[in-house]
């Protein structure tokens, strides 16, 4: 959909691949699942947010049965990142990310 609509965008398998990606080009934005394999959604923005404090951070996740008693997407937004939960609806992710990129600041 995000190709559709103009969008340069990358595919990672994880949070290590995706910010190997983040270092080796800076993005503008990264979209990110909350439970991955090898860096989990979580390390992975408290790195982003760290190393990269320009880049836009949506997190999505549909939750884990293992774990009940964390609302990871309302840490997400505690840390000032959109968070959606799966499924959503394709305009509802799209409006979220020509929001995050108008608050882009390169350089920053």
């Amino acid at each position: 959909m995000l190709k559709a609509e103009g969008f340069d965008t990358r595919i990672a398998a994880d949070g290590a691949e995706a910010l190997a990606m983040q270092r080796a080009r800076p993005f503008d934005l990264v979209i990110t699942d909350i439970f991955m394999p090898h860096k989990d959604g979580m390390e992975t923005i408290a790195e982003l947010k760290r190393d990269f404090p320009a880049t836009q951070i949506i997190a999505i996740s549909g939750g884990s049965r293992a774990i009940k008693t964390v609302d990871h997407l309302w840490m997400c937004r505690e840390l000032g990142v959109k968070a959606f939960t799966k499924p959503f609806q394709a305009d509802e992710l799209l409006s979220a990310v020509q929001e995050a990129l108008a608050l882009h600041v390169p350089g920053k």
